[in-house]
């Protein structure tokens, strides 16, 4: 299995202005900075996390389907499934019809239940699911504690701007940040 990112999100969750406000600065000399801080942060949270905070565009590729009817999706939250496609042996795309599975993206991790499917002809990434993660298209559904984190994390890299740029995070973290993560952290075993 492989996990592609195909969109990045069209916005990030925290805005410049927002950033500057709890950086307690009236200037906008530094914009361009904070932003790539934000962007930053928001990629260290999702990557801490396993979480898509805005809407993003995802492909998974499987060789062949796992055992049992039942699909975990990897990035969540999954907003909507965008498409099923099995290849066959020759390269044509045999897409699975919406009403051939269905989606739990309540459950954490997010899964599909497939009630149909057909085998993949071709012998590596015979599958591909694509669907669509995030709290939305804007920061107003990501969790606050995620919000909190983020600026949290723009405060600390802000403050060490001149030893390291933004492209270099993470150099370290601040106290705190982790423990804003611990409740949306996956576990594993």
């Amino acid at each position: 299995m492989a996990l592609y990112k195909i969109a990045e999100p069209a916005l990030e969750p925290v805005t410049v202005a927002d950033a500057r406000a709890w950086l307690r600065l009236s200037h906008t000399s530094e914009d361009a900075l904070i932003a790539d801080l934000i962007s930053a942060a928001r990629q260290d949270v999702e990557t801490q996390t396993g979480l898509s905070l805005i809407s993003q565009h995802w492909r998974m590729t499987m060789d062949n389907w796992p055992s049992g009817d039942m699909i975990e999706l990897p990035r969540g939250p999954v907003a909507a499934v965008i498409a099923i496609i099995v290849y066959a042996s020759d390269g044509t795309p045999v897409p699975i019809l919406p009403s051939d599975y269905m989606l739990d993206n309540r459950n954490v991790p997010p899964r599909l239940l497939l009630e149909k499917r057909g085998n993949p002809g071709r012998r590596m990434n015979g599958i591909e699911i694509d669907y669509a993660a995030g709290y939305g298209t804007t920061g107003i559904a990501v969790p606050d504690m995620l919000i909190r984190a983020i600026l949290l994390l723009v405060a600390h890299w802000y403050e060490f701007r001149g030893a390291f740029r933004a492209s270099d995070q993470p150099v370290s973290y601040p106290d705190g940040y982790l423990p804003l993560l611990r409740p949306h952290r996956k576990v594993r075993l």
